[in-house]
């Protein structure tokens, strides 16, 4: 159906000024989007050293804004008709319905756009993860884990408010929709238990503070560095690289490893005849350098000293040496600590005791064995005690 009207006067001149400011208009948002997409595609490649890669989503982009183009000029072409007095009914309800998506879609991007800005401007910096801190980290913020559950929540919010505005401009009623929805969250509520029970879990972890993205944390057998928090589950990075992913209501316990302070207990092995108290002297003196170091010092939270004579074994006695630091830092610490005791104790005559199995071998002439058949089931045995001896201070 075609209705034609002829415009006479000022309707004509108001239709020339209207499609004369329309044109640079929809020139101006063609402009807006393309450097929209290309923003989000630089902030998205922003770490990507795959140069094919980058291609690809520069080359996605033409795609999507060919696209928008393709729709902003279906849209000007019959608005320019609509103004000069050519109207399709069909024509003007479709221009009418896709103009309302279009500007729903463009402003629920734009607000998403903004609130994603004011969000990552609030996160704390972190440091690169060095190959020194092994499998447990420093920990992270609890302003950036409730930041990230945050913007996660608002994209799902502007989703579904966008799509429940442009079902209502294409003409259906969502009042059913919203009842439904409601609806279906309760039937969700009574037989989803376990979901219910895994997200409320999940609140109550977080309220507790239980862990934050970059905590190195424990459950039962599992462990690692908390690398993901969504709202039923939690993801965990091991040390060897594997991710596991664990729901709220399946963790019980949670052992943290990364808060406020770790305690790092060393040990080393010296004979004998070593008197504890010179050991003692020697890594005091020796805490006090790195004490005073000027990269060293302020990891420290509380000096090193030696603890005595933890166990006398076989062939040594054990010596424990322990420090006090940030999480994070007693690997380096560590490192720094073995490397001077070795020093400190060449420099002082002290030699580190092997571990030793006795093994006691009856007289070779009241035995059938012969002397080579003796030294194998004695280096057989060694290996046994000392495997075993492995075990235990593993466990």
């Amino acid at each position: 159906m075609r209705q034609i009207s002829l415009l006479q006067g000022k309707e004509m001149v108001n239709a020339l000024l209207l499609s004369l400011i329309s044109v640079p208009a929809a020139i101006l948002l063609d402009m807006t989007l393309l450097a929209a997409l290309k923003n989000i595609i630089s902030k998205k490649n922003k770490n990507l050293k795959d140069d094919n890669k980058k291609q690809q989503d520069f080359g996605y982009i033409n795609h999507v804004h060919s696209g928008l183009q393709a729709i902003l000029g279906a849209g000007l072409v019959l608005y320019l008709l609509e103004v000069w007095g050519i109207s399709f009914n069909l024509g003007h309800a479709l221009s009418k319905g896709a103009l309302s998506i279009f500007i729903t879609v463009l402003l629920s991007y734009l607000l998403w756009e903004y609130l994603c800005g004011l969000i990552d401007n609030q996160f704390d910096s972190q440091d690169e993860e060095s190959d020194e801190m092994d499998e447990m980290g420093k920990g992270g913020s609890r302003k950036n884990t409730l930041l990230t559950l945050l913007k996660k929540f608002m994209t799902i919010s502007i989703i579904t408010i966008s799509t429940l505005i442009i079902l209502s401009s294409i003409g259906i009623n969502i009042g059913p929709l919203i009842a439904g929805a409601g609806i279906f969250g309760l039937a969700v509520g009574f037989g989803a238990q376990t979901l219910v029970k895994d997200v409320l879990s999940g609140v109550f972890f977080l309220i507790d503070d239980a862990f934050r993205i970059g905590d190195y944390v424990e459950s039962g057998k599992l462990k690692g560095t908390v690398e993901r928090i969504s709202v039923r589950s939690i993801s965990l990075r091991h040390s060897r690289g594997q991710l596991q992913v664990i729901p709220y209501g399946s963790l019980g316990s949670v052992t943290n490893f990364s808060r406020d302070w770790v305690a790092m207990k060393l040990e080393v092995r010296v004979p004998f005849d070593v008197d504890p108290e010179k050991v003692r002297k020697i890594i005091k003196k020796m805490g006090k350098k790195i004490a005073a170091d000027e990269e060293l010092g302020p990891l420290l939270l509380a000096p090193i000293k030696s603890q005595g004579v933890r166990e006398i074994d076989d062939s040594s006695q054990v010596i424990r040496i322990k420090f006090r630091c940030r999480p994070g830092d007693q690997f380096s610490l560590r490192k720094e600590v073995f490397h001077r005791v070795r020093e400190s104790f060449a420099a002082n005559g002290i030699e580190f005791a092997p571990k030793k199995v006795t093994v006691h071998l009856p007289n070779i002439e009241n035995t059938m064995l012969t002397k080579e058949q003796l030294t194998t089931i004695a280096a057989a045995a060694a290996e046994t005690g000392l495997a075993r001896e492995e075990q235990q201070e593993d466990k």
